[in-house]
């Protein structure tokens, strides 16, 4: 996947699974964003971390759970864990973004809008019928990479275009399949 403008503005990801403020930011408030692939078993009293408050699907099965949490200076001030149906995904750079205020997470064939720093669910979206590889900014909306479509999102998670292929939209020997060119997103 490539992508062509700098779609975290100030903040980068570092490889520990976690959005953090560039050194050069000028972010009044710098926060750090973890996300973790949660593999273990809902409410289960054997799972390493509990969250405030889980946004599911709506008949709770998961195929894939993240968990992530907003951290200032050393200590968790927020956590949810986020879920949904179709594919398995797993975190990586390309699967959330900070725009407009708040924070977008891919999970599994869904969409996540969280606020920031709260971690509020704003919105969520269905964007393809297995799995969403990735999301970006693009003039005002978001793209999002799916296994089966590519999907147009506004800012409020509405769908505005969406088109399938007649297979999935990754290519055998690794390059770059999604070209996304955009202006910087905005805070």
């Amino acid at each position: 996947m490539k992508i062509n403008a700098h779609v975290y503005a100030q903040y980068e990801f570092h490889h520990h699974n976690r959005l953090i403020p560039h050194k050069d930011s000028q972010i009044r408030d710098p926060k750090e964003i973890s996300f973790t692939d949660i593999t273990n078993v809902r409410n289960s009293s054997d799972n390493l971390r509990s969250y405030a408050k889980a946004y599911l699907s709506d008949d709770g099965v998961c195929s894939s759970l993240i968990g992530v949490e907003v951290i200032q200076e050393d200590v968790i001030t927020a956590s949810r864990l986020i879920g949904a149906t179709g594919g398995g995904t797993g975190v990586h750079p390309d699967a959330a973004l900070i725009c407009y205020g708040g924070l977008v997470v891919c999970c599994a064939d869904t969409v996540f809008k969280l606020s920031l720093p709260n971690l509020d669910l704003a919105w969520r979206t269905a964007a393809d019928i297995a799995t969403c590889f990735g999301i970006y900014y693009l003039d005002d909306d978001y793209i999002v990479h799916g296994e089966l479509s590519i999907t147009r999102l506004d800012r409020d998670g509405k769908i505005v275009w969406q088109r399938e292929g007649r297979d999935i939209w990754t290519i055998p020997d690794g390059k770059d399949a999604l070209e996304v060119h955009a202006k910087e997103a905005p805070q």
